[in-house]
């Protein structure tokens, strides 16, 4: 029922946003938009290429760069790592093109947990009042932005997501049948912890999009050089 607006929250939070990831003091959206603005200033940066990610918390925060019109616009991919968006964060990519996301579960997790794929919201199994939306809607509603087929309705997707047969340790599945997809669901069986191979994972997933939309580039370029002559 997500009309009960308070009744997924934290309770003893009075703040405006008292859903939300994180606190009601500041601006972390904005603060990440004059960050990113900013940097050209100190170091060499290939403004086409950023990509955010982050553990927990930051892997919730991660989730709403790409809901926030501000950020989303700055990003070209998403890694979000054991951490979903709370209920009020119940929404897709928030730019008109492509914003791939490749995220990271732990099966007993209880402190986030992902939640399993027939479920909607989940309830942490530690302090206890705060409900996550499932790692697998989020990815569904990813999914259909970029407009994959999703198959039936609380069904695992049906794609493994695996380009060089080297994931051993966890399990990667999405609903695009891509050859580099667009929403990656990765489960381990692991707790609230993060291994090193997550990060292999996810660079290696934002290169095959990087790899693909060079090629993109060139070939349009080729086309347009063609059409001149």
């Amino acid at each position: 029922d997500t009309t009960k607006s308070g009744w997924f929250c934290q309770e003893g939070c009075t703040c405006t946003n008292r859903c939300n990831w994180t606190q009601c003091l500041d601006d972390d959206f904005q603060f990440v938009v004059d960050l990113i603005n900013d940097l050209d200033n100190y170091i060499c940066v290939d403004s086409s290429h950023i990509y955010a990610s982050g553990i927990s918390n930051g892997g919730m925060m991660t989730w709403s760069l790409g809901m926030d019109d501000r950020t989303a616009p700055l990003l070209a991919g998403l890694g979000p790592m054991i951490g979903q968006g709370s209920y009020d964060w119940y929404r897709g990519k928030a730019v008109d093109r492509d914003l791939p996301v490749i995220g990271f579960y732990g099966n007993f997790d209880t402190v986030v947990p992902p939640g399993d794929y027939s479920e909607f919201f989940v309830e942490d199994q530690e302090d206890g009042g705060w409900y996550w939306l499932t790692a697998h809607r989020l990815h569904t509603i990813w999914a259909g932005d970029h407009e994959c087929p999703l198959g039936a309705e609380g069904l695992a997707p049906a794609n493994i997501y695996d380009p060089y047969d080297t994931f051993s340790n966890m399990t990667c599945l999405t609903h695009c049948d891509d050859s580099i997809p667009y929403s990656v669901d990765c489960r381990s069986d692991e707790g609230h912890e993060i291994q090193m191979s997550y990060y292999h994972a996810m660079f290696e997933f934002f290169e095959l999009h990087l790899v693909d939309n060079l090629k993109a580039h060139h070939s349009t370029i080729k086309d347009q050089t063609i059409a001149l002559q």
